[in-house]
């Protein structure tokens, strides 16, 4: 498949998307959620609690850009960091792990 085709459609709902991810750890799942990321982080980072986002983070002035979080973590020792599930390859990942970064730092 290339990169730019859309993945085919199935009958179950694909936790590598936005809405999947959404549909199955909604904010009522909480727990499954901080469960389930846990267990993908193998003892790498614990999570302790977590914070479903609003999707859209503006910036302090109009002309700025907006970034888009999903889940808020905070770690056993205090650390905090954003998870987003991302599927496709960004052009300008760094610039945009940064952008996201100081948007926390600024809040």
């Amino acid at each position: 498949m290339k990169e730019t085709e859309a993945p085919p459609t199935g009958w179950y709902i694909d936790l590598l998307t936005d809405f999947g991810v959404k549909r199955i750890f909604g904010s009522t799942q909480k727990e499954l959620l901080n469960a389930f990321l846990n267990e993908l982080f193998k003892g790498c980072k614990v999570i302790c609690d977590l914070v479903y986002n609003q999707q859209e983070n503006n910036g302090p002035a109009r002309h700025y850009r907006k970034a888009i979080f999903d889940v808020t973590c905070t770690g056993a020792d205090g650390e905090i960091f954003i998870i987003e599930v991302q599927r496709t390859i960004q052009k300008r990942f760094i610039d945009r792990a940064i952008f996201y970064t100081a948007s926390r730092l600024h809040e």
